[in-house]
């Protein structure tokens, strides 16, 4: 059974585990928000003693390796790349919009220590929207007197440091796209071969680069991971018994300088393996929504408002959080995500010229 044979058949765990990706994120902060220290919970503890970091980064990379999975088969099959760059606009940008608008003119507005007005007309929370609506700049955290005396200091929504980094393996795949790479496999692996060998390079101090994106070279590893199963995806079996091999070699491997390949290009495996071979496959929970994303978007704001105003207990702050954010998580996708996405294929003006699929309106 190859890879194909089950994205074929459309019957995958990818929703799910990107949805309890997204939770374990929410978990880690409610700690880490609450005493000011991440990385207090047993979870994390554990997880990062065996693969090196914690729960939360973890969780992230999960991220990473199923969206370069799902966003590379996006462009593969789409017939132009305008349609590609619609599609991401769409799915990316509304609930960000909302965090971004909930953050600063709800929770920002209600839990700043200025004056109402003042707060409104500070450039810095002006700033904060077009930063973080553009992200191309990266990210703002602050806004004015808002969480200052929080034990994570100010940070008013932590979890948007991704996106920038995501919004850029947009551009990444958008780019070997128009190169023509992502449809001949033996130019993208020839690619990943020298990306392999890129991270490898910055791991062991061969070489170093300024960008501030490249301390997440991992993730640009984990997104071309994603990739580089689904362009492979008709050679690539998935068999229990490789399961194995597999987390055998990255027993071997732990302490090796091959560790950080390794335990990625194991992860993706993994995560291939478990979302769709039919013995391991966990529940889909596509017919129920997506909320991974409003989820991650959503929480860190709530849980800073709750650590001021409600409690600073760990448990606590988790279990309100989780009571706050699921549904918010679902008012979003039902309201906002998903009729967003049944915008495709008229958001961009004149794409009817680029995209031979989409038909005039003809009323």
């Amino acid at each position: 059974m190859h890879i194909s044979d089950r994205v074929r058949q459309r019957n995958n765990s990818f929703t799910l585990i990107r949805f309890l990706a997204a939770y374990a994120v929410l978990y880690v902060h409610s700690y880490g928000l609450a005493l000011g220290k991440p990385g207090r919970d047993v979870a994390t503890q554990w997880v990062k003693s065996w693969w090196g970091q914690s729960l939360g980064e973890l969780a992230v990379m999960i991220f990473f390796v199923i969206s370069g999975f799902l966003v590379g088969g996006s462009y593969i099959h789409r017939a132009s790349p305008v349609a590609f760059a619609e599609a991401r606009l769409l799915r990316i940008f509304p609930a960000l919009f909302a965090a971004v608008v909930l953050s600063v003119f709800v929770v920002g507005w209600y839990a700043t220590t200025m004056g109402k007005q003042d707060f409104l007309f500070h450039p810095q929370v002006w700033s904060y929207v077009g930063k973080n609506l553009w992200l191309l700049d990266g990210i703002q955290y602050r806004l004015p007197g808002v969480f200052e005396h929080n034990p994570r200091t100010a940070a008013v929504n932590g979890s948007l440091w991704t996106l920038p980094i995501e919004l850029y393996m947009y551009i990444m795949v958008f780019a070997l796209g128009i190169a023509g790479i992502l449809k001949k496999r033996w130019a993208f692996n020839l690619f990943f071969v020298l990306l392999l060998c890129f991270v490898l390079g910055l791991n062991q101090g061969w070489f170093n680069l300024s960008h501030p994106y490249m301390k997440h070279h991992d993730l640009v590893l984990a997104y071309a991971t994603g990739v580089f199963f689904y362009v492979n995806r008709e050679y690539i079996s998935l068999r229990l018994s490789w399961v194995v091999v597999v987390l055998l070699i990255m027993i071997v491997l732990r302490d090796s300088f091959l560790w950080v390949p390794v335990k990625i290009l194991g992860l993706g495996y993994l995560l291939m393996t478990v979302a769709l071979h039919p013995s391991l496959q966990l529940p889909s929970m596509d017919a129920l929504g997506d909320f991974s994303y409003g989820v991650y978007v959503y929480a860190f704001p709530v849980q800073q408002l709750i650590v001021q105003d409600v409690s600073r207990s760990p448990t606590q702050v988790l279990i309100l959080s989780t009571m706050i954010v699921l549904p918010l998580a679902a008012i979003s996708w039902f309201l906002l995500e998903k009729p967003a996405l049944r915008l495709k294929g008229r958001l961009l003006p004149g794409r009817k010229w680029f995209d031979p699929r989409v038909e005039s309106n003809k009323q």
